[in-house]
């Protein structure tokens, strides 16, 4: 997302068309704007070649940057397509706008929403449903992106790519009247419109940080708040281009400098596609704005009248072509992915791509030349065109509710056992198979840095279950609040035997330091009864994942500073710094009574040096608010455990690892 990232070919000016000239309203169509759009969504075919084994980076692991590329290139043709409305009509908000959107983006999602809906049917089985139901549902409505966040929910469907079109039409939505509120405001003045534009732009993307920094990665990238300051780049060129004195060179020097910098930027968004990964830290430290800015200067190369070796390069005829069905082309690939598996097909690699394609290929070019630009240009003649676009939205909500009947919930790690298995069979020569187990501490640390985690000489990933101790927790004896969770033996069982780790690491902390009631006993921190009860499932523990000589690493429970939206009496309690280490003494004991299969490794004094909650890289705190990590935090721990994984394993550290 990832949860794993990708993109929406956006409409370009009622279709594949793209803007070329200085006036005001002047619309032309433009092959080389089809072209960029063409790189964009082949970056994310490609970065989702393996969906169907549950590992969402694929051939190119920096694909994700086709979204950057689309969201640039949208704002800027939806802008230049609502000040030419201004110039014409006096107004930028219009029905007729956003019914050319309905047109425009409809007709096909519908058309995935039947064939998703026959693959819900025939082909998934009944644990997949559920998400196939609320992903689909979420889709339509388009708000499928606040849909993921909001239920932090890990589960892969046809659909999961959908949550980028809601950011689009929600943007088509707000955007319109954003723009006519400072056309009036700064009266049609170009540099006060563009100083607006980049103070909303600015003020996105110190948003995007903070929440990557605080939140998760997910709220980060995936919420349109977040995405809004790429949209509004590229309405900024719009503006530029419409409002102000263009972007046509005007000497031989310029036009020079303009081909240098769009073989550069071509080259950098290569690089980027092909060297970074989604768990990198470096896009979300400026390297998107890089990005967006690498986009922008193609679309300036794309625009000049004379056109250059870059505008060439991108009007190339089957990169135009790809461009024009681009939009089918996104929305159908997850669905043929899925259904193509290896396991159904029997085919693996190039050959399983070159079959995923051709009938991606083939879906995408029917939908454009039967039904997209068909309905678009109007010579699709349909009376009383919105009662039955009403219709057949409905219709499709009832397809997908039909096709969704006896969804069942899903067994045990049944979303994961495939990941783990593909993790084992490409685990890098000489790697360490890490497995990290634990509670919601554990949840954070894969939500941050999704697997696989391949540094320091280890493979990781991780496995959740409910806190070892069991019972309830209780705070003045009244219980407390936990996540569900399937019960850990289960889970890290499976984990164990599909993944089949090298070392096996405890990380706890959300739970283990509080009083419970286990069996109908009330067990007290420091008390005898819990002491043994805490021993006896750290042996449960040990006995299961040790297996065949594997070791178990036990970190110990970090210190927390908890606010008080659970009450006052729980964040005392969590924060309770004797309780930590009384905690933390039973799992040293427990350690050195073991010495053959299990170490200790102190997470506390990594997490809280001197005591204090709120360690830092430099300005990067690992646990902004005392509790969750942060990515930065979560990409130290992995770099912390790597070596002590390693040692564990009898292995030597990995010099620069």
């Amino acid at each position: 997302m990832r949860a794993v990232a990708s993109a929406e070919p956006s409409d370009a000016l009622d279709g594949s068309q793209g803007y070329t000239g200085e006036r005001v309203g002047a619309i032309a169509y433009n092959p080389a704007l089809d072209g960029i759009r063409a790189l964009a969504v082949l970056a994310v075919l490609l970065f989702h070649e393996n969906w169907g084994r549950h590992d969402t980076s694929g051939l190119i692991p920096g694909g994700f940057i086709g979204v950057d590329m689309f969201f640039v290139l949208s704002g800027f043709l939806i802008t230049a397509l609502l000040l030419r409305d201004h110039a014409e009509r006096g107004r930028v908000v219009s029905v007729d706008f956003w019914a050319r959107r309905v047109r425009r983006l409809l007709p096909a999602l519908l058309v995935l929403v039947g064939l998703v809906s026959l693959y819900a049917a025939f082909v998934a089985a009944p644990h997949q449903l559920g998400s196939i139901k609320r992903q689909g549902i979420s889709a339509l409505f388009y708000v499928e992106n606040w849909a993921a966040i909001t239920s932090r929910q890990a589960s892969l469907s046809p659909f999961s790519h959908l949550w980028s079109l809601s950011v689009e039409e929600q943007w088509y939505l707000v955007w319109p009247l954003m723009l006519g509120g400072l056309l009036a405001l700064t009266r049609g003045r170009v540099r006060h419109l563009l100083v607006w534009i980049g103070l909303l732009a600015a003020g996105s993307f110190v948003l995007m940080i903070v929440l990557f920094e605080t939140v998760s990665y997910h709220r980060a990238t995936a919420g349109t708040d977040t995405r809004a300051w790429q949209l509004l780049l590229g309405s900024g060129l719009a503006v530029v281009v419409v409002r102000g004195r263009g972007v046509v060179a005007r000497s031989r020097a310029t036009r020079i400098v303009i081909e240098v910098a769009a073989a550069v930027s071509l080259l950098f968004l290569v690089w980027v596609a092909t060297q970074v990964s989604v768990s990198d830290r470096w896009p979300y430290d400026g390297g998107l704005i890089l990005v967006g800015l690498a986009t922008i200067v193609l679309v300036v190369a794309a625009l000049q009248p004379q056109r250059g070796v870059a505008a060439s390069l991108l009007s190339w005829p089957p990169l135009v072509w790809i461009g024009l069905i681009s939009y089918g082309l996104y929305l159908y690939h997850l669905v043929v992915y899925v259904w193509l598996s290896p396991e159904r097909v029997g085919v693996e690699g190039a050959g399983l791509l070159v079959l995923r394609l051709a009938v991606v290929f083939g879906l995408a070019a029917t939908s454009y030349l039967l039904i997209e630009r068909p309905i678009r240009r109007g010579t699709a003649r349909i009376k009383a065109a919105p009662v039955v676009a009403v219709a057949s939205f409905l219709g499709a909500v009832g397809l997908l509710l039909v096709a969704t009947v006896g969804a069942e919930p899903p067994p045990l790690s049944a979303l994961t056992l495939d990941h783990y298995r593909a993790l084992a069979a490409t685990t890098p020569p000489g790697a360490t198979r890490v497995l990290v187990v634990g509670d919601e501490t554990v949840v954070d640390l894969g939500l941050q840095v999704p697997s696989p985690v391949d540094r320091g000489g280890i493979r990781g990933t991780i496995a959740s279950g409910c806190t070892i101790a069991g019972g309830t927790p209780v705070v003045g004896r009244k219980p407390i609040e936990v996540a569900e969770c399937p019960p850990w033996p289960q889970v890290y069982r499976e984990a164990r035997d599909t993944f089949r780790p090298d070392v096996v690491v405890l990380m706890t902390g959300t739970t283990e330091v509080f009083d419970r009631e286990v069996d109908g006993r009330y067990l007290r921190v420091g008390g005898v009864g819990l002491e043994r009860h805490l021993r006896q499932r750290l042996e449960r523990l040990r006995r299961l994942v040790t297996r065949d000589g594997r070791q178990l690493v036990l970190l110990t429970v970090p210190c927390a500073e908890p606010d008080q939206a659970r009450g006052a009496a729980f964040a005392t309690t969590r924060g309770d710094h004797a309780r930590v280490a009384w905690v933390n003494r039973i799992w040293r004991d427990f350690a050195a009574a073991h010495p053959d299969s299990v170490r200790v490794a102190d997470l506390d004094a990594v997490l809280c040096p001197g005591g204090v909650a709120h360690a830092a890289f430099g300005t990067y705190e690992f646990r902004p608010n005392g509790v969750n990590l942060s990515p930065t935090g979560a990409v130290a721990v992995w770099g912390w455990i790597a070596p002590i994984a390693r040692a564990a394993a009898g292995q030597p550290p990995v010099p620069g690892g």
